[in-house]
């Protein structure tokens, strides 16, 4: 089978590199892809935006299969041209997915089907959003209602910090892409992230995920699409999983069913769990979170096209019983960025040392417990996910208008699965010192609260 995967980054990379595991997929392609997943997909520079060209580049090269992964491309409507065609793809219809792209339509039908999440008003208007947030106690949430990219989103610890962000937000303007701007409750609690994929009627989760999506460590600095992630995320066990596939999934998925637009591709949900390990919904994906995918997918032990292939044949009973399988193993990311996350260079940037760690399948680690005492050794498996790069994978060219920000924030991810949580984390650190470039950052804590 032929598998065209729509979309340029990380997240993508992950997913061909998934697929080419797979003994049913001859040949991977991607579109518009980027130069460090070269070696596994053919790169085909159309944007993920230009939705009839990226059909007749699937019909041209006799894809069997489709998967939309950018989101933009499922927001301007792949998946509902693909199928006017006829042909097989991966996702969610635009109406679907308007649960991400747009946070207006998400909460009210999270009203409606009385689905756990934070108090909220919407605003058009920025004189009725200032008087709004003064009647409202710090922490005070603030979102673009559209889709931001996993940036754009605040936490407002005092009223002056709010009114600055609102002022942000209503200078770039409402429009289709970002109608609204939501103000909602902060919620107390833990975070994490839920992947289920969806045949339309039925849904399977995969295990969870701890993102780390503050810039800096301890939790400080801007929210952004995640500094760092694991999996699994056994911190709350299987009882908040159960009350979230409850009170969450099923009726989302039945909600949207009913509504006549059944949800079929990734669902993404990311979730407060709260002391007595109740959740509520944070916000909503309509394909699999950016670095979520990056510690899952190399856990995951399914054949990843069988479960996209049975999705797009509405019939996912063959995973209902017994769920996805994963592997015993643990998988650390950590996101490795430019100066300041996002940022603009103006020549290629040189990233020395690693071509050394792509080349390698396991490395062994010595890992010191006790001063004195003789390191202890331990086997991971490394993986290197590119964001974008230059002309060759250890390079990187990012452009960018005078005063915007770069497309590319993050540079790329390195993942490390281990044996244990621990292993993974030492290993992604040490190997991580192992890469080097101008402006280099990436955060020191990511794990710590998995290892409390």
């Amino acid at each position: 089978m032929r598998v065209l995967v729509v979309g340029s980054g990380a997240r993508e990379h992950a997913v061909v590199w998934k697929l080419r595991q797979s003994p049913n997929v001859s040949d991977v392609l991607c579109a518009p892809g980027n130069p460090g997943m070269a070696a596994l997909a053919t790169c085909i520079d159309v944007p993920a935006t230009s939705i009839e060209k990226l059909a007749d580049l699937a019909h041209v090269q006799h894809v069997d299969l489709t998967v939309a992964c950018a989101e933009e491309a499922i927001h301007n409507g792949i998946v509902d041209y693909f199928k006017h065609r006829r042909m097989r793809i991966f996702g969610p219809s635009r109406e679907a997915a308007r649960l991400s792209w747009s946070r207006y339509f998400a909460k009210e039908l999270m009203l409606k089907h009385k689905i756990p999440t934070a108090r909220y008003a919407a605003f058009e208007r920025e004189d009725l959003a200032r008087a709004y947030v003064e009647s409202r106690k710090p922490p005070i949430v603030i979102k673009p209602g559209g889709p931001s990219g996993g940036y754009g989103v605040a936490v407002a610890s005092s009223h002056q910090e709010a009114h600055d962000t609102l002022a942000r937000l209503f200078s770039r303007g409402t429009g289709p892409a970002n109608e609204t701007v939501i103000i909602e409750d902060f919620l107390e609690g833990e975070e994490v992230s839920v992947e289920v994929v969806c045949d339309g009627a039925r849904a399977v989760t995969m295990v969870a995920v701890q993102v780390a999506r503050r810039l800096r460590d301890e939790d400080r600095g801007p929210i952004t699409p995640g500094m760092g992630a694991y999996a699994p995320c056994t911190t709350f066990g299987d009882k908040a999983i159960r009350q979230a596939i409850e009170r969450i999934i099923d009726p989302l998925i039945l909600a949207l069913s009913n509504g006549g637009t059944p949800y079929t591709g990734v669902l993404h949900l990311n979730l407060s769990i709260d002391a007595e390990l109740k959740p509520r919904v944070l916000g909503i994906g309509s394909t699999l979170g950016d670095l979520e995918s990056q510690v899952l997918l190399p856990l995951l032990d399914e054949d990843l096209f069988e479960i996209f292939w049975a999705v797009t044949e509405g019939d996912l009973a063959h995973f209902l019983e017994a769920g996805f399988r994963f592997s015993p193993y643990h998988c650390l990311a950590l996101a490795i960025c430019g100066q300041g996350h996002r940022w603009a260079a103006k020549a290629p940037l040189q990233i020395n040392g690693l071509a050394e760690l792509e080349k390698r399948n396991l490395l062994t680690i010595e890992k010191q417990v006790l001063d004195k005492a003789r390191p202890i050794a331990i086997t991971v498996r490394p993986l290197i996910f590119h964001e974008g790069a230059g002309a060759h994978a250890n390079s990187f060219n990012i452009s960018a208008e005078p005063g915007q920000a770069a497309a590319g924030a993050r540079i790329l991810t390195l993942s490390v699965i281990g044996e244990s949580l621990l292993d993974a984390k030492v290993a992604a650190y040490e190997l991580a010192g192992r890469i080097e470039f101008e402006g280099m950052h990436y955060r020191r804590d990511v794990g710590d609260r998995g290892l409390e």
